[in-house]
């Protein structure tokens, strides 16, 4: 997703980091069918950038992976809204 770093902290494009978690989530649904994999044993990982989707794709849909692995990323705000709630993202 496109990034402007301005003087106030960095400025992110919303649709295309809405779109990139839901991206993340529809390749594991397709790499756990075609590997016949349990989403409970599936994790998601990501460096920078990927560490944020990865993060954002566990919060939005935790019943498609059993965790993340996140290298230098961080929790973006703009996912807050569209997090599963809390009792989804127990264990």
């Amino acid at each position: 997703f496109h990034v402007t770093f301005a003087a106030e902290g960095p400025i992110i494009d919303r649709d295309e980091v809405a779109a990139g978690w839901a991206r993340v989530a529809a390749f594991a649904d397709e790499a756990g069918a075609a590997y016949d994999a349990d989403p409970a044993r599936v994790l998601v990982g990501g460096f920078s950038q990927g560490g944020i989707m990865a993060l954002a794709a566990l919060l939005t849909a935790p019943e498609r992976f059993a965790g993340a692995v996140v290298m230098s990323g961080r929790l973006l705000p703009e996912v807050l809204p569209h997090a599963a709630p809390p009792d989804a993202l127990r264990g």
